[in-house]
């Protein structure tokens, strides 16, 4: 645990040093945040040894965007999901290179999407038929060419809270094979400027139980395959996030 009591005083060990809350507290005589890097290393090379180098880790900003985590995880070479033009400004500043950004959420607006062509970033996570249009629209007139995934609604419960489930066909979010005829118009539309790389899910937060997060996984493969062999360049299948923690 990285917290923990010694000699009566709560606290934590970074190298061979133990660091008293009470003793950080009296010399900054104002409320404050502690983090112990050292847990966080850990915790970060341990999901990406789970994985065995197979897939990619982007680190959600939303979780706590302090500049010391930022660059730590950057320099261990996690990438970042970010939800704002805020975020993607905040990732470079703090040692994220734009090709390991990737951009989620809803109600992108226009210089957000600016921002993530002018610096060429991973990829964009589409959420409807009239965003990928916004983002065809922009990339055009800036001559640039959009890496987009589209983010699929399997219908999965993920058992978790109603207010935070995404991946319920009733929820408002994401899309499902309906939407596949208007956005390939659109992708037609704007062929030069936009490039469909992959699909992404984001089903919820606070899972606890992985088996509706790999249920989705496998209800989106033939959607996955499916667009793979309409010839798009797939190279990108985003699992999302929303693991739970105590």
């Amino acid at each position: 645990m990285p917290f923990h009591y010694q000699d009566g005083q709560l606290g934590f060990t970074s190298g061979q040093k133990f660091f008293g809350l009470r003793e950080i507290s009296q010399e900054s005589r104002r409320p404050v945040y502690v983090y112990c890097l050292d847990h966080v290393n850990d915790r970060y090379k341990e999901f990406d040894q789970a994985f065995a180098g197979k897939a990619s880790i982007h680190y959600a900003m939303k979780a706590n965007s302090h500049p010391s985590i930022l660059r730590l995880l950057a320099e261990q070479g996690a990438g970042a999901d970010v939800v704002s033009g805020g975020e993607i400004e905040l990732a470079l500043k703090n040692g994220f290179t734009a090709d390991r950004l990737v951009f989620s959420g809803v109600g992108k607006e226009k210089w957000e999407i600016e921002l993530a062509l002018n610096n060429e970033i991973q990829q964009i996570n589409v959420e409807s038929p009239a965003e990928l249009r916004r983002i065809g629209q922009v990339a055009k007139a800036l001559r640039k060419v959009a890496r987009v995934a589209f983010r699929l609604n399997p219908d999965v419960n993920p058992e978790t809270h109603p207010y935070i489930r995404t991946g319920f066909r009733e929820n408002k979010f994401g899309m499902d094979a309906s939407f596949l005829f208007e956005l390939e118009r659109i992708l037609q539309e704007y062929k030069g400027h936009l490039s469909l790389i992959g699909v992404t899910l984001h089903i919820g937060s606070q899972i606890r139980d992985m088996a509706p997060l790999v249920d989705a996984v496998k209800k989106s493969i033939p959607l996955f395959e499916r667009l793979k062999a309409a010839g798009h360049p797939m190279i990108s299948f985003d699992i999302g996030g929303g693991v739970g923690i105590d």
